[in-house]
């Protein structure tokens, strides 16, 4: 044997350093002929360097999508429907048990409003026929309102003909028997910052658990507890 043979072989046979062990980050993350490279000490191969540039890349991008999904699905699920939502079994009758708003009109006279009752149907257009009747100046009056259908099930738009607004309606949860929990936003027009959640409840007296879910539901939608009223019952109109 050579010299330089028994030279090469003394310098192959030297112990692994911290970093060249086997659990090593360098080895863990770079190929092969890498490892090779680090084990013998020699300046790094530009292969290995382009290898290692790639895989930072690689991971730098794995964890910006990973970060920008995470907030796109935040921002999607923040005002997203009632998932596999069954607009037949929403119909029937409802009432407005809570209300909560951002609308300075809302706010000066949520202490005088009462509780509605509104009645769901389906429209020729496969949106909701909503007619509400409730009390005012000491008389039942009804309202028909006509959601039509955007997008998925349970997301439908409302045009305004009093202020020429479109607002977006969502039914955001529901058990369908019990209630059912709306968020509404203006989107266009005079009510364009317009925000509304509502409680639907099958009867008129709602349990405190429904409360507090509306609360805290009404919250995560930027509302604040001065927005939020629970309607009384009034004393007539809107008798089950």
């Amino acid at each position: 044997m050579n010299p330089g043979s028994r030279l090469l072989l003394r310098r192959s046979a030297k112990p692994a350093g911290p970093s060249e062990s086997r659990g090593s980050p360098l080895r863990s993350i770079s190929g092969k002929g890498c490892e090779t490279m680090a084990g013998l000490r020699r300046p790094r191969h530009p292969l290995c360097s382009r290898q290692m540039a790639a895989l930072r890349m690689l991971w730098t991008g794995l964890v910006l999508l990973g970060l920008l999904g995470l907030l796109q699905t935040s921002a999607q699920g923040h005002e997203s429907v009632h998932p596999n939502f069954q607009q037949d079994k929403f119909l029937g009758r409802w009432y407005s048990a809570g209300l909560a708003s951002n609308s300075s009109w809302f706010r000066e006279k949520k202490a005088v409003i009462s509780m509605c009752k509104t009645v769901i149907a389906p429209s020729t257009d496969g949106g909701l026929n909503l007619t509400s009747t409730f009390l005012r100046k000491n008389q039942c009056e009804t309202k028909i309102m006509l959601l039509q259908p955007v997008g998925l099930p349970g997301h439908y738009k409302y045009n305004s003909p009093h202020w020429g607004s479109v607002h977006t309606v969502l039914v955001m949860e529901t058990n369908y028997n019990e209630y059912a929990l709306l968020f509404s936003r203006g989107t266009k027009g005079p009510g364009q910052d317009f925000r509304m959640a509502t409680l639907y409840s099958r009867s008129t007296t709602p349990k405190d658990k429904l409360k507090k879910k509306f609360i805290n539901f009404s919250k995560s939608m930027g509302l604040t507890e001065e927005d939020i009223v629970f309607l009384p019952q009034p004393d007539k109109c809107i008798q089950e």
